[in-house]
């Protein structure tokens, strides 16, 4: 890899993002080590007029934003260690408890953009409770020795929240010309992280907006393309969960449109389908070689991260297909395949991979965590293909929208003629109509709940 030429923007996107991803991690960075309600204050760089602004930023694109926290929710569960922790609390593992959950926790986000945050307000002691939360789910995980929440999976969990109404405003209908109104916006942020325990050196919103953008771009390349890929069994048990949950509210969804939609919207190459392939922006490699195999040597050692060591920040994008493997293929084709396991009377199943990089070199041993991750049950085979910036718009194409069930074909086109709609000044009133019904329906539901 030649040498990097970077600007100072790019150069301090990188250095947040390695400090994160080295230091977050830590066990000595918790999400929390304690709460006191008396030490629960705003921070010292608190800006009541940006934060105003931030939230009428929001009122004004209400729609878009909240639609871009469906499609954040889904690529933090697809996570697979993440997922594994929320799928142990039982929370979120069926239609009615993923239900409860992910209405309250949109209720407390609405009352984080439109309630003015002063001690007493709905929205302080809204996030007091979440922080609370928060430090309670992280010390039950390490009790029952299954990690805990870390500084970084908060500020990747903040990403979920904001990051893709940031910088993929375009295919949620957001209204983003101006840019002192994204400055708002991420200084929302940056005072929601900071009140839920997000310390300031990974707090990303404190960046300026231009390294933010980048961050959020390079965390969409090096993290959540790769997430949203993994079709794992929890994965799709939580999304089916979500999706279940949320039909009394928004009936004309599935997982599988939804997933689509989630992975367009990241810009996964082959989900291309109705977009302004001009917008089609990946950002460039800025790591360089010996910053690649430090991260590579910090997940190998942080549990249930070793799938990451070449999946998550590698130099390559991996696009991934899983496919059946016919069990009357000849011996011959059997042989050729890479074996995982094998049964008593010796036929094949589980798990199979052959996986080569650009030069052709097999890579299997570099990826087996994924086998564990998958837990296919039947004869399968994996097949990653690499690409880079010099080779990524030949993959740039709407293919994956032909193997979707005509009924979910529908339900795709239906989502995205609703992101049009929201950007026509005619159509908009009467969409803004019905997301306050959805909002008095869920308000309604949680208080029966409450009762």
């Amino acid at each position: 890899m030649s040498e990097l030429k970077l600007t100072e923007i790019e150069s301090a996107a990188k250095d947040y993002i390695l400090n994160l991803m080295l230091n977050g991690l830590k066990p000595s960075q918790p999400c929390d080590n304690s709460f006191d309600d008396e030490d629960f204050a705003l921070p010292k760089w608190y800006d009541e007029k940006l934060y105003k602004r931030g939230q009428r930023y929001f009122q004004n694109n209400r729609s878009g934003i909240m639609m871009s926290n469906l499609y954040g929710l889904f690529s933090l569960i697809s996570e697979p260690s993440g997922a594994k922790l929320l799928d142990r609390t039982g929370m979120s593992s069926t239609s009615d408890t993923a239900k409860k959950r992910y209405v309250s926790t949109t209720l407390h986000m609405l009352s984080w953009y439109q309630v003015e945050l002063k001690p007493g307000s709905k929205s302080w002691e809204s996030m007091k409770r979440v922080r609370k939360m928060h430090l309670h789910a992280s010390r039950s995980a390490e009790r029952n020795k299954l990690g805990m929440i870390s500084q970084c999976a908060m500020a990747m969990t903040k990403f979920g929240f904001m990051g893709y109404a940031l910088v993929r405003p375009h295919l949620l209908g957001i209204q983003h010309d101006d840019k002192e109104d994204r400055e708002a916006f991420v200084h929302l942020w940056a005072v929601i992280g900071y009140m839920l325990g997000i310390k300031d050196e990974f707090n990303m919103c404190l960046k300026p907006l231009e390294v933010v953008e980048i961050i959020c771009r390079l965390f969409i390349r090096y993290a959540f393309i790769a997430f949203l890929q993994f079709d794992t069994p929890t994965f799709k048990k939580l999304g089916e969960a979500f999706i279940d949950g949320m039909k009394y509210f928004v009936p004309f969804s599935s997982f599988e449109s939804r997933l689509f939609l989630a992975r367009r919207l990241a810009g996964i190459p082959g989900y291309q389908y109705d977009v302004d392939m001009s917008k089609e922006f990946f950002h460039r490699q800025i790591f360089n070689k010996e910053e690649f195999k430090m991260l590579e040597e910090n997940f190998q050692n942080v549990p249930g991260f070793e799938y990451r060591r070449k999946m998550v920040f590698n130099d390559k994008m991996n696009l991934l297909d899983v496919k059946r493997i016919d069990q009357k293929k000849n011996e011959h084709e059997k042989n050729e395949i890479l074996l995982d396991n094998m049964d008593e009377n010796q036929n094949i199943f589980g798990y199979y991979m052959r996986i080569d990089d650009a030069n052709g070199n097999n890579i299997h041993d570099d990826v087996e965590p994924l086998l564990e991750i998958f837990d296919l049950k039947h004869p399968s085979e994996l097949s990653i293909t690499q690409v880079d910036e010099n080779n990524i718009q030949l993959y740039l194409n709407d293919h994956k929208f032909k193997t979707l069930s005509s009924k979910d074909q529908w339900l795709v086109k239906a989502g995205i003629n609703h992101v049009n709609m929201i950007t026509n000044k005619f159509a908009r009133p009467f969409y803004e109509a019905g997301f306050s019904v959805v909002l008095y329906l869920m308000e309604k539901y949680h208080g029966e709940q409450n009762k």
